[in-house]
């Protein structure tokens, strides 16, 4: 992949699909399902790249699992809509049928349906109200995300996965964090201090909440075992007291999370220009404070992981070299479902 376009709650596709409970519609995650992990998704590269929101016709979202068939699922926005729950909303998304429906509950032992976001990531069609789902307006308004755990966007530094490796016995992968966009060549955490930055020519983001992180970090998205790394290491180094942020005492965190300003292409390789830093009093967002803007310079650019294909959901951005690093073109293109990398993951209401 050269580049993926940004759609109306967050990248083209990402997070669009999400597994429910058959009977009452709700979300089912790898919380509560560590094998979920297991199941890896694909996409073809060319209608990632498309600007169009309509996939060419007899598109498909691949899935896969260990003893099971392949199951494939038309790109195009259509279904009966059923109602959901994930998180706080609570509304209608478009059921993806039977065929579906029976590939998961065999999998997972149990009824179970796949639905498709029907909000403003949908090609063009009439959106319900019941359809859209906001972001937490404690911390942004105007905004909308599908079924991610509550943002359109997760960017991470590469430095503060490096970071954390050093002070593991285990090494660990960036894909346990699912992050959209990794950020390579600057300092570790420096997404910290960052407010306002474009990415490329066409897109600008604002980072509107640091991300704390939840158990699905410690679970393995190549076994689907579970552990207690790096929720007990993070504690040591990014826990609100450890940071100095006026936040939940118990929440470590893990990347911040981000919401479009200007929508367009992220490519491998683009620089990001940093437009406004945050100060050194304000380490978590304050919406009612003022924040001192910082002269433009390049910090980085999109760099390729394609390592990350084969991790599912969040399909990886491949090439270059420097800076930050596209990891979750499809991450978590279902909520939580995937091997991935990057991606999902932050939350309304409790840790990610």
């Amino acid at each position: 992949m050269s580049h993926i376009y940004r759609a109306g709650a967050g990248l083209a596709y990402d997070r669009n699909w999400m597994i429910v409970k058959e009977e009452k519609g709700k979300f089912v995650t790898q919380r509560q399902v560590a094998k979920l992990a297991l199941i890896a998704t694909s996409i073809p590269q060319d209608v990632l790249k498309q600007s169009s929101q309509s996939p060419p016709e007899g598109s498909v979202l691949t899935l896969e699992a260990p003893g099971m068939d392949k199951l494939q699922v038309p790109l195009g926005t259509s279904g009966q809509l059923k109602e959901v729950s994930c998180w706080e909303f609570q509304g209608t998304a478009y059921d993806q049928g039977e065929e579906a429906a029976a590939w998961l509950s065999k999998y997972l032992q149990g009824p179970h349906r796949l639905v498709r976001y029907a909000g403003g990531a949908s090609q063009g069609q009439e959106v319900l109200d019941s359809s859209r789902r906001p972001t937490d307006a404690r911390w942004v308004t105007d905004q909308e995300v599908a079924f991610a755990d509550g943002y359109p966007a997760l960017i991470v530094s590469e430095g503060l996965l490096e970071q954390l490796n050093e002070r593991l016995e285990k090494p660990l992968p960036m894909n346990r964090f699912r992050p959209n966009i990794v950020v390579t060549d600057c300092k570790a955490a420096a997404e910290d201090g960052w407010i306002e930055y474009g990415i490329g020519k066409d897109v600008l983001v604002e980072s509107v909440k640091p991300c704390d992180r939840c158990t699905v970090t410690c679970t393995d998205q190549d076994t689907a075992e579970v552990g207690k790394e790096p929720l007990v290491t993070l504690k040591t180094f990014r826990s609100s007291a450890a940071l100095g942020w006026d936040m939940s005492k118990s929440a470590v965190f893990f990347g911040w999370n981000i919401v479009p300003k200007a929508q367009g292409a992220v490519h491998v390789n683009d620089d990001i220009l940093l437009i406004k830093r945050r100060g050194k009093n304000d380490a978590v967002p304050n919406k009612n404070g003022k924040n001192p803007p910082a002269t433009a310079k390049p910090q980085g650019k999109v760099q390729s992981q394609r390592e990350m294909i084969k991790e599912g959901l969040w399909a990886a951005l491949q090439g270059a070299s420097v800076a930050v690093a596209v990891a979750g073109i499809l991450m978590s293109l279902m909520y939580y479902l995937i091997k991935s990398t990057a991606p999902t993951a932050d939350i309304v209401g409790e840790p990610t």
